[in-house]
């Protein structure tokens, strides 16, 4: 077939990259360029070293602007990487971005197939004769536009989303910042000092807080809560429940407060009490680092059954009944910084909850911190602690038949680290050891994960120096606590790796647990936005690399330990990229999605409705009324916004045609399946 004879149908332009011969070295790029230049819908095949650079990109832009091609196909490395950039090229070309395909024959061929180079040529010939036969097929697609609010709503008030919040109001957008309990501060609130820095945790925090509560662009809510959802990136609407009381009016003492609070029969376990306690009461008192520094009634637990009133014969000190009210918003993103849970261990879990001198590493910290237990002396019911052992990994890193889930674990083991303990617990030795530097200390681990950037040495060593013991376990032998029939003091039992086993028998006064972080029980959140969950049940996002911010659903971004185990550093981090991708978003007055999701042909669709049970993403396909011919006639409308491109739909149509997804029409994928089964001959 003549190029001029050719010029009836859909005209590709084939360009291969060499890769500086990361592709080269292995396929035969000549005999691929020889091969596709007899395809009858190839118009001009070309090679060069690097077509992701300027020289490369000016072939494809000349080619269009000659009028010699109206379909682009790369073949180079992976669309991950340079599809921007060849998309670029089309478009300064004067075509349609999304008439170009791309073929990767760097990580599916060359790097794939490294010691059998002919077969890699037939496969780099059979992809790229596919990614032509899709191209000719595409019709010319539109972006998606969707027009934004400008407003962004943070869900969480501790530091992950304060640091979100601020950072979006200072660069023009209103927020909205809720938190479902009383306070603002979350977890970092019952810290004493923060690593690496070793800063004050609620003097940072209250600088922070104080910088949020006083911006004009950000609105904050306590004791609230999504109640509904619906919407898609540019427009969420939201119905929030609030509780605007705070529950208790006017001043109460510290005494009054601990009569109210031991009447309360309600018992809310995994939430850790200023007093360093998991059994918390429907009332709270604040840590030093929250905000308001009030107490509170929990709404979320409350039965409003009237004790704590009783107990102090006081009807009017506290409000013990009150309706939430509803506000209604509209967002054009939303951050989630709804952060973690402590793990609490298993009943008897290294003594847990069977000896009352076994506490979890939170504990500690709330102990040794000024006004706990410990600030002047350091004693355990009326003994001087005199040598103190630290368990690492309890929670953590849990795979194997000897381990058991966690109270608060929803009868999963977490077999994922949660990286921060570690560092963690050497920051709580090191403490100890400079303020009582008689006492012993032990640590019991299975490795030594301080992974910061100079943890190792301003933790780790630090520690040995001071004279700090390390004792390694493996998770065939864990380590054992037990109490002698005599005197006051724990035994810890371990096989030491580092001796080749030896069994250790260790009397200490006081056992630490360093516990790990587990992700919140938040299954109403995730159903009402239809939010991923990982295996480690941490909220899911896109990719940790490319899309380390990002869920699935378009407009949600993750801020700090909703996604993962994080310190501090990280979680701000993390929240400053969240912040600042969705500024990027609602920067402009449209935002733009990719035009790849399903479109229906009404005068086709028969109106069975299984597409709309088929869809995974609430609302992105709906049964509507029409006029078709003069006729009212039931059919499927998707709407593009909420709408993923999975092709689910597609595959449960019973009417050929009259669902497709745009860019993978089945004219597209039959032509690629043509392309793969098609002979080569080299």
């Amino acid at each position: 077939m003549t190029n001029e004879e050719k010029n009836d149908f859909p005209r590709a332009g084939v360009y291969i990259c060499h890769c500086g011969g990361n592709i080269s070295d292995v396929v035969n790029v000549e005999t691929v360029r020889n091969a596709l230049e007899e395809d009858p819908k190839v118009v001009v095949s070309r090679r060069n070293m690097f077509m992701c650079s300027k020289t490369g990109q000016e072939l494809i832009e000349k080619d269009i602007q000659d009028g010699i091609i109206d379909r682009v196909v790369v073949a180079s490395c992976s669309p991950k990487l340079h599809e921007t950039t060849f998309r670029g090229a089309t478009d300064r070309g004067g075509m349609n971005v999304f008439l170009y395909e791309h073929a990767n024959i760097r990580e599916q061929v060359s790097w794939a197939h490294p010691h059998t180079p002919e077969k890699a040529t037939e496969k780099a010939i059979s992809l790229i004769r596919a990614a032509v036969n899709k191209a000719v097929n595409f019709d010319p697609l539109e972006t998606i536009k969707i027009q934004t609010t400008k407003r962004v709503l943070v869900v969480g008030g501790g530091v992950s989303g304060l640091r979100a919040a601020k950072d979006l109001a200072d660069s023009g957008l209103a927020v909205e910042l809720i938190e479902r309990s009383p306070y603002l501060g979350g977890r970092m609130a019952s810290l004493d000092r923060i690593f690496p820095t070793n800063e004050v945790a609620c003097e940072s925090l209250a600088l922070l807080i104080s910088e949020v509560i006083k911006h004009p662009l950000i609105t904050v809510y306590i004791n609230t809560q999504i109640d509904k959802a619906k919407g898609y990136i540019g427009n969420f609407e939201l119905s929030l429940k609030r509780h605007v009381s705070r529950g208790i009016v006017g001043h109460i003492s510290d005494a009054e407060l601990r009569i109210a609070m031991n009447a309360c029969p309600v018992v809310v376990d995994g939430e850790l009490t200023p007093n360093g306690e998991y059994d918390q009461k429907a009332i709270l008192r604040p840590h030093p680092g929250h905000y308001p520094q009030a107490p509170a009634i929990d709404w979320n637990s409350c039965t409003s059954c009237g004790e704590c009133k009783a107990a102090l014969d006081d009807s009017n000190r506290f409000q013990v009944a009150a309706d939430p009210t509803f506000t209604d918003i509209t967002v054009g993103v939303i951050i989630l910084a709804t952060g973690f849970d402590t793990y609490i261990p298993f009943e008897g879990e290294y003594g847990w909850n069977e000896y009352p001198n076994v506490i979890t590493l939170p504990q500690f910290i709330r102990m040794t911190a000024p006004s706990g237990e410990f600030e002047e002396k350091l004693e355990w019911d009326g003994h001087p602690i005199k040598s103190v052992g630290f368990i690492h990994c309890v929670g953590s890193r849990q795979a194997g038949k000897n381990f058991k889930p966690g109270q608060n674990c929803n009868g999963e083991l977490n077999e994922y680290c949660s990286r921060v303990c570690c560092t963690a617990s050497l920051q709580s030795v090191n403490e100890l050891k400079e303020r009582f530097p008689h006492v012993k200390t032990y640590n019991l681990y299975r490795d030594m994960r301080t992974y910061g950037r100079f943890h190792e040495e301003d933790y780790y060593e630090v520690a040995s120096k001071s004279g700090a013991i390390f004792l390694k376990y493996t998770s065939n032998d864990l380590p054992s606590v037990y109490k002698p029939e005599e005197g006051h003091r724990l035994h810890m039992k371990v096989k030491d790796d580092l001796t080749y086993g030896e069994e250790i028998e260790i009397p200490v006064d006081l056992v630490v647990l360093a516990v790990g972080m587990v992700a919140k029980d938040q299954k109403n959140l995730t159903e009402q936005l239809n939010l991923p969950i990982g295996a480690d049940r941490f909220l899911l996002e896109v990719h940790p690399k490319l899309r380390p911010v990002e869920v699935a659903n378009s407009g949600i971004m993750l801020a700090g330990t909703a996604q993962a185990p994080f310190d501090i550093t990280e979680a701000t981090s993390a929240a400053l990229a969240a912040a600042s991708k969705a500024s990027i978003i609602l920067g402009k007055e449209f935002t733009e999605l990719e035009p790849y999701v399903a479109k229906v042909k009404p005068e086709i669709c028969t109106g069975t409705g299984l597409c709309v049970n088929e869809c995974e993403y609430l609302d992105a396909i709906q049964m509507v009324e029409t006029t078709i011919n003069n006729e009212i006639v039931s059919c499927a409308q998707v709407n593009p916004a909420l709408c993923k491109g999975c092709g689910a739909c597609v595959a449960v149509c019973p009417t050929p045609g009259a669902i497709d997804v745009q860019g993978y029409s089945l004219a597209a994928l039959e032509g690629m399946i043509d392309g793969f089964v098609q002979e080569v001959d080299i």
